[in-house]
C-alpha cells in the first residue's frame, strides 16, 4: 500500500514465522535478520542508504483487532520519527489521524478476525 501524504509504502505481512520474514527479508532486501527470537508480530522498515526504496512493514503471525493495532501505533511513530516529527501534544492530532488512515487502508484487507 501507499500513504501518499507521507510518500511511503506499507508492507502487511500475515501469517508464517519470523524465520519466513527473515528469508523474505533476505530476499527483498538483502537483509539476513528481522528479530532474533520468536515473536508473534513486529514492526520495522528497511532503505537504501540514499532513503530511495523505502518500505515500512508490518508483520503477524495470527492477527487480531489489538495486535494489529499495538503495530499499527509503531508504525506511526515509525513514520513520523523517519520524517523528523516526534510526538509531542503539538503533533497528536498528526499522528491520530495517520493511524486511522492506515486502519482504513488495512481494514478491508485484513483477514476476518473476531
Amino acid at each position: 500500500m501507499f500513504e501518499d501524504f507521507y510518500n511511503c509504502d506499507i508492507s502487511f505481512l500475515f501469517g508464517g514465522t519470523i524465520h519466513d520474514v527473515n528469508g523474505l527479508m533476505a530476499k527483498r532486501h538483502s537483509k539476513t535478520e528481522v528479530m532474533e527470537d520468536d515473536s508473534d508480530a513486529c514492526q520495522w522498515h528497511e532503505n537504501s542508504p540514499q532513503g530511495d526504496n523505502e518500505v515500512f512493514y508490518i508483520w503477524v503471525n495470527e492477527p487480531s483487532w489489538d495486535l494489529v493495532g499495538h503495530e499499527i501505533l509503531h508504525l506511526v511513530f515509525d513514520i513520523m520519527r523517519s520524517r523528523g516529527i516526534e510526538y509531542h501534544e503539538d503533533t497528536e492530532d498528526a499522528q491520530a489521524y495517520l493511524q486511522g488512515k492506515i486502519f482504513k487502508m488495512i481494514g478491508p484487507k485484513l483477514p476476518k478476525l473476531c
